[in-house]
């Protein structure tokens, strides 16, 4: 399973779950109860998500394609609407609270590792 890190100090951020197919990039979160603390729901090739329907609010975090952190929603509820910006290619969804322990911030690095 790929997993995602800070590139400053190599943190560990979370065991990705890739949304690979149509399907699971429509459907989303929406049909988990919850995410465990170290999963990472990854949306490549995504400027915006929305969280209709979802259950449990969760952190979000916009990169660009060389995963540049461009923008960080922290404790979104359901039914809301977020945007990444003009160059947003990827979203993570994570479990609420990961920003702050991680310590992410906007303009650092992550990496995928395979």
């Amino acid at each position: 399973m790929p997993q995602l890190f800070k590139k400053k100090g190599k943190t560990f951020i979370g065991n990705l779950i890739p949304a690979q197919s149509l399907k699971q990039r429509i459907q989303g979160l929406t049909v988990y109860s919850e995410l465990q603390k170290n999963e990472v729901f990854w949306i490549p090739s995504c400027p915006s998500i929305h969280t209709f329907f979802m259950k449990f609010p969760i952190d979000v975090v916009f990169t660009d394609s060389e995963f540049k952190v461009l923008s960080l929603f922290s404790e979104v509820q359901s039914g809301r609407i977020l945007f990444g910006g003009l160059k947003s290619r990827n979203v993570f969804e994570m479990k609420i609270g990961q920003i702050l322990s991680c310590q992410l911030s906007k303009g650092e690095s992550l990496y995928v590792e395979p």
